[in-house]
């Protein structure tokens, strides 16, 4: 017998109808948090699909299944038909639907806008056209490290960057800063934190888990790679990028920062290592 991963989320009946064809299937019933999870990958696997050249069955067919793990998540989070219907034709009062098939490119708006704060809180969705952006050369950026620091009681290091700064100047992050040329990943991560924690203030790097990349408030973009890291021990002393530091829960985190793109990522980490397995 040949045997293959499947790792996915199955309709009911898909298991017996393995077993019936003679497979061994090794299955197991997902808790609340894994099966929404795999819902909502579910549902971007299937709408996915609709991107390939199909046929009009088939398209029918694909349209049936993104239905139905919608159907699944409406008992998840206990949506009734009536209640999605209500919203759905408020929305489409209001906003409108997309039978227009507009497409916006980019927009301009007032400082006094009453939406401004809401594109700039989501910049991985609305990303801010700087004068500096303009100027950056095709294929230009910095490189540069995050350190994501658990404690034993499973907190997470947050620091306040200064006021004066010219990226993110107030806001709540993990240590972070660029590679110097020469140098690779781990050894800037190490330098970083010495020179934003303090010579005192010591790690343990377990491994890389993210990638990330964002265009900073300066107009440079960044990739950058995310290391999860234990805390071993040592007084912390910021240095001037920052003005303060709180050991968090992962949760205090996800809210205490502004920065969409952490919020994922920190999502990310919780999912991957502090969430329970069952």
């Amino acid at each position: 017998m040949k045997a293959f991963q499947f790792n996915k989320l199955v309709r009911d009946k898909i298991p017996t109808a393995i077993k019936n064809r003679g497979g061994v299937v090794a299955a197991r019933k997902l808790n609340r948090r894994e099966y929404i999870k795999e819902l909502i990958k579910k549902i971007n696997e299937e709408a996915a699909e609709l991107g390939r050249n199909l046929s009009p069955v088939e398209v029918a067919e694909e349209l049936a299944d993104i239905a139905e793990v919608v159907a699944a998540l409406q008992k998840v989070f206990k949506v009734s038909d009536t209640k999605l219907r209500y919203i759905r034709q408020n929305k489409n009062l209001k906003n409108g639907a997309f039978d227009k098939r507009l497409f916006i490119d980019r927009i301009q708006v007032s400082d006094t806008d009453p939406w401004i704060n809401h594109y700039r809180q989501n910049s991985d969705k609305y990303q801010e056209i700087t004068e500096n952006a303009g100027k950056r050369s095709t294929g230009s950026f910095q490189v540069s490290v995050l350190a994501t620091i658990i404690n034993a009681q499973n907190q997470l290091l947050m620091v306040k960057r200064a006021p004066n700064l010219p990226h993110a100047a107030g806001r709540w992050e993990c240590i972070s800063g660029r590679i110097d040329a020469g140098e690779l990943p781990v050894e800037a991560l190490k330098r970083e934190v010495a020179e934003e924690a303090g010579p005192d203030f010591k790690i343990e790097i377990i491994e890389p888990y993210y990638t990330f990349r964002l265009v900073r408030d300066d107009g440079f973009e960044v990739i950058g790679i995310s290391f999860y890291c234990r805390y071993i021990g040592g007084k912390i002393k910021l240095n001037a990028e920052h003005t303060h530091h709180r050991w968090v829960s992962i949760d205090t985190a996800i809210n205490l920062t502004q920065t969409p793109g952490l919020k994922k990522e920190l999502r990310y980490f919780k999912s991957k290592y502090l969430m329970p397995r069952s």
